[in-house]
């Protein structure tokens, strides 16, 4: 019998602002699916039973997972002291050796479009044998450029005179994807089961979208974790959205700062803006965080869980959680309205908001607002 623990990496709370506030590590968006269902599906691949801990953060890869299948029981990985794969032999200390020729760990939210690629293509044939999805003879009203043959798409993903293009990379839609007309999407691109792509949509890669969301208006680049909605016109590039998101119709994200300069991002870390390096990034939005019509994000902001903007004008560039506003200033976000409507959100993907997940919203509402 097998068993895998994901280890929680240090510094991850700070990190991976502001989607460490609700989600660990392993349930981060990685191709087409999270960290620990790759990390899983790669330790079982190894074929041999036995106790694994890993660092979800570490990237599962071909390389990775050959790495892995070189220790014995009572072995394990770690770079700088920090470890990164172990299994474990009840019996004995773990010795530790040094990970041969570097590492490669995820060390920020930005990483997961910056690197969304490299995910798609790493992740693209499995998760399409995950989804039972294979290329298939499409219909004369959708138009297919680039090899048809890296178009998989599962039994009952439909598309409707549309544009699928894969001279970039492949495109892989899971089961009930429905690509509306008019639609034009561009590869590396992984689309998630129940997903609706809605009519005139235009959605270029890299680009990893979650399940059951909405897609709509212009995307580029972007990371959506599952049931999150940007459903009407307006721009979303360089991004990641987390889950049980909103951005009202016309929501517009600026990507790129009008001088060119690197963009300034908010850390959780230093509790300021710091230069990120970036000349390309929009905007990072937290669990359950909305937009109303017309929000203007200006580049590189950062939104907590649960917080609403709306209104007229550019928000700051650090939207706290569980915050209720926009430019004009915010108030805190009572917790019953938030639960009330998170409930309300949930039930229309048929999904209940448990105790658990009610407790760590209350918890981080707490010790955000007191």
């Amino acid at each position: 019998m097998q068993r895998i623990e994901f280890l929680h990496p240090a510094g991850y709370a700070t990190a991976f602002y502001p989607f460490s506030e609700t989600r660990p590590a392993e349930a981060l968006l990685w191709g087409g699916r999270t960290l620990g269902e790759q990390w899983e599906e790669r330790l079982h691949e190894l074929g041999s039973e036995g106790h694994w801990r890993v660092n979800p953060l570490w990237v599962p890869s071909a390389a990775t997972q050959a790495l892995a299948g070189q220790l014995d029981a009572g072995r394990g990985w770690a770079v700088a002291g920090a470890p990164l794969v172990e299994r474990v032999d009840p019996a004995r200390t773990t010795e530790w050796g040094e990970l041969p020729g570097g590492t490669d760990l995820l060390q920020h939210p930005t990483d997961l479009f910056l690197r969304c690629g490299e995910a798609v293509a790493e992740d693209a044939e499995r998760v399409a044998r995950a989804w039972g999805a294979q290329p298939r003879i499409w219909p004369a009203h959708v138009t297919l450029l680039g090899d048809a043959g890296q178009i998989m798409a599962a039994p009952t993903a439909q598309a409707r005179a549309c544009s699928l293009n894969t001279e970039a990379g492949p495109i892989v839609l899971g089961p009930g994807v429905d690509i509306q007309e008019g639609a034009h999407l561009r590869g590396p691109l992984i689309i998630g089961p129940g997903t609706v792509v809605k009519m005139g949509t235009r959605l270029s890669g890299p680009s990893a979208i979650g399940p059951e969301c909405r897609i709509g208006g212009e995307l580029s680049n972007v990371v959506l974790h599952g049931y999150s909605n940007k459903g009407h016109d307006g721009f979303l590039g360089n991004s990641v959205l987390g889950s049980w998101c909103n951005l009202g119709a016309d929501t517009n994200s600026s990507n790129l700062k009008s001088n060119y300069s690197p963009v300034r991002l908010w850390s959780a870390e230093r509790q300021d803006f710091v230069d990120s390096g970036l000349q390309f990034c929009g905007l990072l939005m937290g669990d359950h965080a909305k937009s109303g019509i017309n929000t203007m994000f200006n580049t590189g902001t950062t939104v907590g869980t649960g917080a609403q903007v709306f209104g007229p004008g550019f928000p700051p560039k650090h939207i706290p959680a569980f915050s209720w506003g926009g430019a004009e200033g915010f108030v805190p976000y009572e917790l019953p309205r938030f639960l009330d409507t998170a409930r309300a959100v949930m039930a229309r993907r048929g999904v209940s908001l448990t105790a658990e997940n009610e407790a760590q919203l209350a918890a981080l509402h707490a010790a955000v607002h007191g």
